[in-house]
């Protein structure tokens, strides 16, 4: 940062990156006044060099708001996580991240429609950019059954947990689900044949 101020200037964009680097060193390193400090002036510079939609002013808004959610200020992290995602174009990667903290933080609240929704969508969203088996979409599809069993949606969430499994586990969950199955298709079958068994054919 030092450097960049010294050969550019203390307000070119260049420093928009390493600012938003320095805040999370110092969230990592708990000195949550010292990093909002940053956040804040990251956050006006890059609303000074590139305007009120930019991919980096919508991580900047979101990494505040986790750092909000750090400091216990649920509903401030709530508003900076709206203007962040208003910052954001539809295929950002950030979008993904935005959506999980705010749905989780929705469900902490117990307002659990508004985190089943933004679940779902971080679900979704992850599932069209990062692909149906990256581990990071069967996350997301385990933080929405998580929402809907919160809200008493057992059924759903059932089915979307099984959805949450690697493929290699979701393949040995189906055969064991077959394997049941057969078992009782086979225990079917021997009631009769006991029956016959038993009272010997009819004359």
């Amino acid at each position: 940062v030092s450097r960049i101020e010294r050969s550019q200037g203390v307000d070119s964009p260049r420093l928009a990156m390493p600012l938003l680097t320095l805040a999370s060193v110092l969230k990592q390193a708990q000195r949550s006044d010292d990093a909002d400090a940053v956040f804040e002036r990251a956050i006006a510079l890059t609303r000074k060099s590139f305007g009120p939609k930019h991919y980096l002013l919508g991580t900047l808004l979101s990494r505040q708001a986790n750092l909000r959610l750090s400091q216990r200020r649920p509903q401030e992290a709530l508003a900076l996580f709206t203007a962040a995602e208003s910052a954001l174009d539809e295929d950002d990667l950030e979008r993904g991240n935005l959506l999980t903290a705010r749905g989780r933080t929705y469900v902490e609240l117990e307002r659990y429609e508004e985190g089943e929704r933004d679940l779902r969508a971080a679900f979704e969203f992850r599932r069209k950019s990062m692909g149906e088996d990256a581990g990071i979409t069967w996350y997301s599809a385990s933080q929405w059954g998580v929402a809907l069993r919160e809200s008493g949606r057992l059924g759903e969430a059932e089915k979307i947990q099984r959805q949450a499994l690697p493929p290699a586990s979701r393949d040995e969950h189906k055969r064991d689900v077959d394997e049941r199955e057969r078992g009782q298709d086979d225990r079917r079958l021997q009631i009769p044949l006991r029956t016959v068994a038993m009272t010997g054919p009819a004359a």
